[in-house]
């Protein structure tokens, strides 16, 4: 009995219970705060190892927004691509040199940094186009990570003007070129075919023998010409085309000023001046061997003149007055013959542009116009004697010069058959879709001033953007 009331006492069993259940949540609680101690610890090191990333990325981001900054800078004020680099690269990249950056707030009392470097990339370290490697080392504590991106800088020449005319080509043709005439100069056609360039006797034997090269784009050959059988040697050269076959476009025709006028103006009894301000006519008439001055002011200054028709005959006489510059806008016809638009001597004057909308122009009997002219989709006719001196650009589908006629500078018609017969002679460059001469008509290459067609192919600079310079790869982890 003794024994058994010993085995029913159950005093005590409470602290027992309560004893256990304390080693257990002091077990739990212990491990919990290992395990938060572990994890405080792990997110600590994420915490900088992912801020370390961050800083190289915005190491390298820095560096290439202050390129992004100077590159337009740089190229404005650069004359060629060596004085471009040269300085983009000494005073903006600095090649080879560390740039560090700490300019970055505090994480956890330590102040992170970025340490970036640029280096050309080999091969492609030469010309005008080159590739520059950023490497950026992002720095927090004693946490590393680094961060690489490739970016390419391109110098566009400057041409003075975004039409890129190379400097010894007599002729372009986007087809065919027709010869049986003289040409003095280099030819070109964007045609690879055989035969796209036929030679006749009258182009082969002297005097009127071409002499000069054939410039091959990729993929031409010597066949690009076409022989007569019994023509022995050749007084031409073939050479490669080593830039990018051109694409000639038409520029955008202006958009003219003003309304269209209504009063007509007779110069046919007396001599007559107007200007300097901008006016706007019918009709403006000038025969008789009378003269219309227009003064065009200062030099800082640009007299319009809006007509619908102009007529200018029977040894009438345009001329300016003044050192200003003078557009001349034609809506409907224009008639020069026997007569001059300010061309007292063979030369042209660069301060007055003609602009012409009308469908057709010619210009004939001993007729001359001492300036450039664009005309919209006007067909021209130059013959009888007639010139002009200036740039001639046109849409029109058809340009010819026949008869002792002549054109100077650059005739510009990318949608053309232009035509040299008839002993026409042009001077300068031809650029047409196809070309032909014959007839004794020649084509002579004179070197062209190109600061003079900005009027019509605004300045090359001018049309720069930075992400026509600046190409940049995306960063990514090294």
């Amino acid at each position: 009995m003794p024994c058994k009331n010993h085995i029913q006492n159950e005093k005590g069993i409470t602290l027992l219970l309560v004893l256990v259940v304390l080693v257990v949540i002091s077990v739990m609680g212990l491990s919990l705060m290992g395990l938060a101690a572990s994890n405080v610890q792990m997110s600590s090191g994420e915490r900088d190892n992912q801020s370390t990333y961050y800083i190289a990325e915005a190491g390298a981001t820095q560096i290439l927004s202050n390129v992004n900054r100077n590159v337009l800078t740089y190229y404005n004020t650069a004359t060629n691509a060596t004085d471009f680099f040269t300085k983009l690269e000494n005073e903006v990249l600095q090649i080879g040199s560390h740039t560090n950056i700490n300019s970055f707030e505090e994480v956890f009392g330590v102040t992170p940094k970025a340490n970036v470097k640029i280096e050309k990339v080999p091969g492609h370290d030469t010309g005008n186009i080159r590739k520059y490697k950023l490497v950026s080392e992002g720095v927090v504590d004693n946490r590393k990570r680094t961060v690489e991106s490739t970016f390419t800088l391109e110098w566009k020449n400057k041409s003075g003007s975004s039409l890129d005319l190379p400097d010894d080509l007599a002729v372009f043709s986007e087809n065919k070129i027709h010869l049986n005439g003289l040409i003095d100069g280099n030819i070109a056609t964007n045609s690879i075919d055989p035969g796209a360039i036929n030679l006749e006797w009258a182009g082969f034997n002297p005097p009127n023998t071409f002499k000069g090269t054939v410039y091959l784009m990729p993929g031409a050959s010597e066949n690009i010409i076409e022989r007569k059988q019994g023509m022995i040697g050749q007084e031409y050269t073939f050479k490669p085309y080593t830039k990018t076959p051109p694409k000639y476009e038409l520029p955008k025709f202006p958009d003219f000023p003003m309304n269209p006028g209504t009063a007509n103006l007779i110069v046919s009894n007396s001599n007559t001046t107007i200007g300097p301000e901008d006016m706007t006519y019918n009709r403006i008439t000038v025969n008789g061997g009378r003269t219309l001055t227009i003064n065009v002011g200062a030099s800082n200054q640009t007299t319009k003149i809006r007509v619908r028709e102009l007529s200018v005959t029977n040894n009438g006489n345009i001329v300016l007055q003044g050192q200003g510059k003078l557009e001349l806008y034609v809506d409907h016809s224009m008639t020069v013959a026997g007569a001059r638009i300010n061309n007292t001597t063979p030369q042209t004057d660069e301060r007055i542009t003609i602009y012409f909308s009308g469908p057709s122009l010619t210009v004939g009997n001993n007729g001359q116009i001492g300036a450039s002219l664009f005309a919209d989709k006007t067909n021209i006719t130059i013959e009888g004697s007639g010139g002009i001196q200036g740039h001639i650009i046109t849409g029109g589908s058809t340009v010819t010069v026949r008869g002792t006629s002549n054109a100077g500078s650059l005739l510009f018609a990318p949608n053309a058959t232009v035509t040299a017969t008839g002993s026409g002679h042009i001077h300068g460059a031809v650029i047409g879709k196809t070309f032909i001469v014959e007839g004794g008509g020649k084509v002579t290459h004179t070197p062209i001033k190109k600061d003079t067609l900005k009027p019509f192919f605004p300045d090359t600079a001018s049309q720069i953007s930075v992400d026509m310079l600046l190409t940049n790869e995306p960063i990514r982890e090294k």
